[in-house]
Order: C-alpha cells, then structure tokens, then sequence
C-alpha cells in the first residue's frame, strides 16, 4: 500500500514537498511503492524514515540509486504516528523539490559542547 501526498501553496515559487509511505514488508515492493510516491517530485532533498524492524540498506541503496540528484538523509523509527493510528513497520520518504531560484541557499552550522 503506498499513500501519496503532495502539498503546494498557490505561490509559485514556493518548493514542493511530497511525502510518500509503504506497509510492505518486502523492500523491492516496498521501494517500487516509495518512488511512485516521489516520482512526480524532482527532489533535491529526500528524508527516509525506515522501521528498524526492516531492513534499512535494503531500502536506502535503491532509493539512493532512483534520485542520484537528491541529498537523501535517512533513519531508522520505532514506529510513525499518522493521522489514524501508530504505524510500526512501514517506510516513510518525504521528498522537497528544488528551489525555484539559484540565488536561494541555505547555510549549516555544526554545534559542539565539551564532554
């Protein structure tokens, strides 16, 4: 089962963000689900959050390989709180397209405390 959403504001720049989900528990099935979600998106950005009842390589490797273009950042769950229930074993993508402008960046900074 795949569940796609997509969200848009009526700005036309503003990015897309399309989140995608499977509750197979078979990763080729699971993955082909994953990037129907996201194939409507061109992501440069996808966040992989992967039940760590499944198995994560199985399910980040091809996801890498399908959006060469997109930084993917992932992790394993205990579970995801949707709008009905509390899911335990599923994978859940949520992919941003690009930024409409170049000229749009974003800066990281890395905090560090003292032992």
């Amino acid at each position: 089962m795949s569940i796609v959403e997509a969200e848009s504001t009526t700005d036309t720049n503003a990015p897309v963000v399309f989140r995608a989900w499977s509750k197979s528990r078979n990763p080729m099935r699971m993955m082909e689900e994953l990037k129907r979600g996201l194939t409507p998106c061109d992501p440069a950005l996808i966040a992989l959050f992967v039940s760590s009842n499944l198995p994560y390589e199985d399910v980040v490797t091809p996801l890498a390989t399908a959006f060469p273009q997109a930084v993917l950042v992932g992790c394993t769950t205990a579970g995801s709180l949707t709008s009905s229930a509390y899911e335990g074993d599923e994978a859940i993508a949520v992919a941003f397209d690009p930024p409409p402008s170049p000229s749009i960046s974003a800066s990281c900074r890395t905090w560090q405390t003292s032992p």
